[in-house]
């Protein structure tokens, strides 16, 4: 069995430290997947503030978040207990530029942040998977010139890559994201760019095995910063790939769980964001997988808020929403155990 924890929004709280990577510590996960807003250039009331600042500022200020979010004590807990290479992660809007931003923009100086968001974000990730783990997240050239002439400002978020018995597919919903305000029902703006949906479409082809799918997003349900909204390449591309694949799509942002099996396919969509913003509630999601089911656990509050079994042969979702408990390490296990009992039950 395999365990993996994955999560999205996470403010960073110097104050109350973020306890709820103790939580997800307690299901020793051998996997992190950390799902976009891993820190947050802003929030309300100053959103899109980022979009007025000048490319300098810009870069010192997205370090600094940076920089906090590596020293929280609680997620530095966590990280060291799994292996190098298996902090795993995507970005969203706060984490990239800024609330609700379009990659694809010109103005605003997003030819520049956005490369530059991409040093960073890789260098962050380069140093959650250092072992021993850095005592600080190590220093940058943070001139312009010098971050947008560094290696990483080239190197792509998304890529592919075996977790059995998973091919996993992480997604970039972000740097090549256009923008819509055209009439009508059917978008034709890309969502992942011309290169990323022809390396999506070509893996989900090719895949022998489940598909694992991550990213910021949600795949459904959330207005144009879903991908739904992008209607063309979600109606005539994307559906019709995945039809008779069996596949579970992790995605964040919206500040819910949520879990659910869409009608007349084998795509299981479980949101679970909020690990830890003002006014939201310490949620995580959980997947324990074997080579024929993957269990879900959405959490909030230490408590299971939904779950589900996930048949990896058929594609089939069965799903229960369990009684709340208190966490613990000996807790968190047993909650489990009674929610698989009463899925299994009713199947």
């Amino acid at each position: 069995m395999t365990t993996l924890v994955f999560g999205s929004c996470m403010m960073y709280d110097g104050k109350n430290g973020m306890p709820v990577w103790t939580d997800a510590l307690a299901h020793r996960p051998d996997w992190l997947l950390l799902g976009g807003d891993n820190v947050y250039l802003d929030f309300f009331p100053n959103l899109g503030a980022p979009a007025r600042w000048s490319v300098d500022k810009f870069a010192a200020e997205l370090f600094d978040r940076y920089r906090e979010q590596f020293q929280t004590r609680s997620l530095r807990a966590l990280v060291n207990t799994i292996p190098a290479g298996q902090v795993i992660g995507t970005w969203d809007d706060h984490d990239f530029c800024w609330n609700n931003c379009y990659g694809a923009d010109t103005e605003d100086s997003v030819p520049q942040k956005r490369r530059i968001a991409r040093v960073m974000f890789h260098h962050y990730f380069e140093a959650l998977n250092t072992r021993p783990l850095p005592a600080t997240l190590p220093t940058l050239p943070l001139t312009v010139d010098a971050l947008l002439q560094h290696p990483y400002a080239d190197k792509e978020t998304y890529r592919a890559f075996d977790l059995d018995p998973f091919r996993v597919l992480v997604c970039d919903g972000r740097y090549y994201r256009e923008r819509w305000d055209g009439p009508g029902t059917t978008n034709t703006a890309s969502l992942l760019g011309a290169a990323q949906e022809a390396w999506l479409l070509n893996e989900i082809a090719l895949a022998k095995r489940p598909l694992l799918l991550m990213s910021g997003s949600t795949l459904t349900g959330a207005s144009d910063q879903a991908w739904d909204y992008y209607t063309d390449f979600y109606v005539n591309r994307l559906q019709p790939a995945l039809k008779n694949k069996v596949a579970l799509y992790l995605g964040g942002d919206i500040h819910k769980s949520r879990l659910h099996q869409h009608r007349g396919t084998k795509t299981t969509e479980a949101v679970s964001s909020a690990v830890r913003v003002p006014f939201t509630s310490r949620r995580y999601g959980v997947v324990d997988f074997d080579a024929q089911e993957a269990k879900i656990f959405l959490y909030r509050r230490g408590e299971v808020d939904a779950s589900g079994i996930l048949n990896l042969g058929t594609g089939k979702l069965a799903t229960q929403m369990p009684e709340e408990s208190t966490l613990s390490a000996q807790r968190a296990a047993a909650q489990k155990r009674a929610a698989v009992s009463k899925i299994r039950s009713r199947t």
